[in-house]
């Protein structure tokens, strides 16, 4: 119970809130104006190019349906989303006729309105195709892609080290309803299947819009047709040369940095993408494991120790960890479960992102080290796909120097981890499972049927990592090491066989 001064009586106005937090609070307020503000002058820019290309009689479908929002670049996809628009227009003709001059002079009300709140809309798109990014790092990328919503989805790839765009995935689908919700678009559901379609047909869509001029009502009128004919199965994926001419457009921006006091913000959606993907680990090492192995003993070992640091690639380190911890420190009472709860694995995998962060830590020169900052391996990992090899190679900071310094940076990475016996796993994994690596490779390979999968898992890898590792073993024995791990006995083989 919090003491009586912290007591506050119903009614009573709240405590005002500290000086330094108001003040922050304030800068990150003018820091995001001051970044949307500059997507809103872009916006501009895009709508007045279109306008001058836009003919006559489709301007004052501009305020209503001419939306920024699409696959192709920003000025296309006012004049297509525009074009594509079937509602006819009704009303006075007098009223008809001033709506269009002030929608060609940039003064209609609505009109301006609608741009002002585009960078909502294109941030609600962003936000919803990336479930893990922050409004905040939406405005960025709107900014620095200068609104092109493609630009700034291949910008997000790339920051992400992710690759999933297409045209017809569920994911991509519900981003642009969103964003057309958003949009207060008359027809959302017109407008996607529209969107979609004339995305489809970029080279056909090229060829009428990418000469600088007026359209005609020809060329309207060709647009309009395309845009009824749905998704065209091309002999190439239409979203991979839609991302490479994003790709080509990205060149032509500058790499402005986020700002310093956004970096946080970026930080914590680097993490939540790697724990994801990591999460993507577990699961594909779970469906590698038979299920027996799984439910009686395996879930145990798996949740303790089967972490994702090791000389293999990340699924592999996970196998490899958790049966050799299962086989040199078996439980004495075996309980069968029919489910691993997502809290339990969640656990597993922080401390997985704990040990690989740890070792990076373990391997860098000087601890406050530019490289050691967490933002930064976290990046680091997840462009590397938590291969520690792969993050040796490409950071100049990180040496692997000799066997001392891997045993230490794996016992870091085991404290860290929580594992339950870090000298075990540090001589295990720095001093045994090197000379090794060569026999295992191919029995973790996913290019090849798993041996795990076979119905007799005593002659794949259960059996060679106890088998390998315990004839090494006896060569290099260390009183780290529990004698269980260097000779494992009989029965922990039956047990593992049967």
């Amino acid at each position: 119970m919090p003491p009586a001064s912290r007591i506050r009586a119903r009614g009573a106005p709240r405590p005002p809130r500290p000086l330094a937090s108001r003040t922050k609070r304030r800068y990150l307020t003018e820091v995001v104006a001051s970044e949307k503000s500059q997507v809103i002058a872009h916006i501009r820019q895009h709508y007045k190019r279109a306008l001058k290309r836009l003919p006559p009689s489709l301007i004052p479908r501009v305020a209503k349906a001419g939306v920024c929002i699409g696959f192709l670049d920003p000025v296309c996809n006012i004049i297509a989303n525009t074009v594509s628009y079937k509602e006819e227009e009704q009303g006075p003709r007098h009223h008809r006729q001033r709506s269009l001059r002030r929608g060609a002079a940039g003064q209609d009300r609505e009109g301006q309105q609608r741009r002002g709140t585009m960078p909502r809309r294109a941030r609600r798109l962003l936000t919803s195709y990336f479930r893990y990014l922050t409004a905040w790092e939406a405005l960025y990328y709107l900014r620095r892609s200068r609104a092109d919503l493609l630009v700034a989805v291949h910008l997000v790839e790339e920051d992400h080290a992710t690759r999933g765009f297409a045209l017809d995935h569920p994911t991509t689908k519900v981003a642009l309803a969103c964003a057309a919700r958003s949009a207060m678009h008359p027809r959302p559901d017109a407008f996607m299947s529209a969107s979609v379609s004339l995305a489809s047909r970029r080279r056909q869509m090229c060829s009428l819009l990418a000469p600088l001029r007026p359209i005609s009502d020809v060329t309207a009128e060709r647009i309009s047709r395309m845009s009824d004919e749905g998704l065209q199965p091309p002999a190439a994926e239409p979203h991979q040369e839609l991302m490479r001419l994003a790709a080509a457009r990205t060149r032509a921006f500058t790499n402005v940095p986020p700002p310093v006091e956004l970096q946080s913000c970026f930080e914590q959606s680097t993490k939540k993408v790697l724990m994801d993907k990591i999460h993507g680990f577990y699961l594909e090492a779970i469906s590698r494991i038979p299920k027996t192995l799984l439910r009686s003993r395996l879930h145990r070992a798996l949740l303790k120790a089967g972490h994702c640091y090791g000389p293999f690639e990340p699924v592999g380190n996970i196998l490899v960890n958790t049966i050799w911890y299962d086989a040199a420190f078996p439980t004495s009472l075996e309980l069968e479960v029919d489910m691993i709860r997502n809290e339990s694995l969640a656990i597993a995998e922080s401390c997985s992102l704990h040990g690989l962060v740890a070792f990076l830590r373990a391997l860098g020169p000087e601890p406050d080290d530019e490289l050691s900052t967490p933002g930064n391996l976290w990046n680091l990992l997840l462009h590397n796909a938590c291969i520690l090899d792969k993050c040796i190679s490409t950071a100049p900071g990180l040496l692997r120097e000799s066997s001392i310094t891997e045993f230490v940076a794996y016992r870091a990475a085991a404290v860290a981890a929580y594992h339950p016996n870090p000298a075990a796993l540090a001589h295990f994994a720095a001093v045994l499972l090197p000379a090794v690596v060569p026999a295992l490779e191919p029995l973790l390979s996913i290019s090849v049927p798993s041996p795990l999968m076979m119905s007799r898992p005593s002659l794949g890898l259960c059996h060679e990592i106890i088998h390998l590792t315990s004839l090494r073993g006896r060569l290099r024995s260390s009183p780290l090491v529990p004698p269980r791990l260097l000779r494992p006995s009989e029965r922990n083989f039956r047990l593992i066989r049967d």
